[in-house]
C-alpha cells in the first residue's frame, strides 16, 4: 500500500486495526482518497468478513429530519445482486451450484475518504456506484459504509464466483487501474479530492 507524508493517521490507524482482526484474508487497501493498493484475495474467512463489514455499530447513523421531532436510525448497507441479510448464504449458494467451493472465497476493496470529508450518504453513494460499475452485472457484492472512525470507508465485499456463469473472477493490473480509475470519477464527481500522482 502506497502510504505517504500526507496519508492521514487515523486513517492509517484504521488500516492496522482492519488488518489486525483479518490477518488470515489479507485485506484490500483501497482507493478515493487513499491510493490503490494490491488487490489481494480472500482464501478464508468470508463469512466473517461480511459480518464485519455490515456491523450495526459500525453502519448506523441518525437521520433528523428538518422539523427536530422525528428521529430514525439508518443503516449504510446495500446487497447488489443480493439481500444484505441473506448474503452469505446466496454468495455460498452461488459457489455450490457451480462447485466452485476451493481456491478463493471473495474479494474485499476498502474505499476510504479523507478526514471530514463527505456525507454518510454521499460516501455511501459512491462506494455503491463503485461496486456497481465493477461487479453489478455478474457478482455478489455486499457494501457497508464504517462512520465509526475519524474518516468515512466502504467495505466493499465481493463473491469470487459469478452466478451468472460460475466464472472466478479475474483480478489483474488492467482491472486495478480500471477501480481507481471509477473511484476517482465518481468521487470528483462529488466534488472529493483524490490522489493525484500514487
Amino acid at each position: 500500500l502506497p502510504i505517504n507524508e500526507s496519508t492521514p493517521n487515523s486513517l492509517i490507524k484504521s488500516i492496522i486495526t482492519a488488518n489486525d482482526a483479518f490477518p488470515e484474508i489479507g485485506l484490500i487497501i483501497a482507493i478515493g482518497k487513499i491510493s490503490i493498493g494490491t488487490f489481494k484475495k480472500l482464501k478464508t474467512g468470508l463469512s466473517k468478513l461480511i459480518d464485519y463489514a455490515m456491523n450495526p455499530s459500525k453502519t448506523t447513523a441518525d437521520k433528523n429530519f428538518n422539523d427536530g421531532m422525528k428521529n430514525e436510525e439508518v443503516v449504510f448497507v446495500r446487497g447488489i445482486n443480493c439481500t444484505p441479510k441473506f448474503a452469505k448464504a446466496q454468495m455460498q449458494e452461488t459457489k455450490d451450484m457451480f462447485n466452485k467451493n476451493s481456491g478463493n472465497v471473495g474479494y474485499h476493496i476498502i474505499q476510504s475518504f479523507d478526514d471530514n470529508e463527505g456525507t454518510n450518504e454521499q460516501v455511501f453513494e459512491i462506494g455503491c456506484r463503485l461496486a456497481e460499475e465493477l461487479f453489478g452485472d455478474k457478482f455478489e457484492v455486499i457494501v457497508a459504509l464504517h462512520k465509526n472512525t475519524d474518516n468515512l470507508h466502504c467495505h466493499i465485499v465481493v463473491n469470487s464466483v459469478s452466478f451468472v456463469d460460475g466464472k472466478k473472477f479475474n483480478d489483474n493490473k488492467s482491472f486495478l487501474n480500471k477501480m481507481r480509475n471509477v473511484s476517482d470519477r465518481l468521487c470528483r464527481e462529488q466534488g472529493l479530492s483524490v490522489v493525484e500522482n500514487p
